[in-house]
């Protein structure tokens, strides 16, 4: 067996074998040097609570200043949605305005149409009269056509006669 064992064929063998790990972990900590630089390592990691008063002061201000950009923001929205409203209000006033104007146009068209239809009836009213008063003065007509007529057919023979009678005398 060969003694040329690599620093990654022993970490590979130190990661497959859990024993050996652990008894390797031992070793170590059993070295005065070893595990004074171990702990000092740890340490250097490990927070103490003057470190975490000092977080937790950091994450406080933080926090504070967070709140009070949250609330400025807060309130410049409210300021903008107050004047947006104010705007809304007066654009809907002025489309209420319109409305109003165009349903007092309507009203009075509706009347215009309103009066136009009662004008059209009695104009249809007229007409129906007339073309019934046509309809009687047709027949009369016929009927004084006929009666004329038959006044010249007697008269055509009055005459007739009196030519005749004149006629004979001579």
């Amino acid at each position: 067996m060969s003694s040329d064992v690599t620093a990654e064929e022993i970490v590979r063998l130190l990661e497959e074998d859990r024993r050996a790990r652990r008894k390797f972990a031992e070793l170590l900590v059993v070295e005065e040097d070893v595990r004074l630089a171990l702990i000092n390592a740890v340490l250097r990691d490990v927070a103490t609570r003057r470190d975490l008063e000092g977080l937790r002061g950091e994450v406080r201000a933080a926090r504070d200043e967070l709140r009070g950009e949250i609330k400025a923001l807060r309130d410049e929205l409210r300021a903008e949605l107050k004047a947006e409203a104010g705007r809304l209000e007066a654009r809907i006033d002025k489309v209420e305005t319109r409305i109003g104007g165009l349903e007092a146009r309507l009203e009075g068209v509706e009347s215009g149409l309103s009066a136009l239809r009662e004008r059209v009836a009695r104009v249809e009213g007229t007409l129906t009269q007339t073309t019934e008063r046509i309809g009687d003065l047709d027949k009369r007509i016929d009927m004084l056509d006929k009666l004329i007529d038959a006044r010249l057919a007697e008269v055509n023979k009055r005459i007739g006669s009196l030519e005749k009678k004149a006629s004979a005398r001579e």
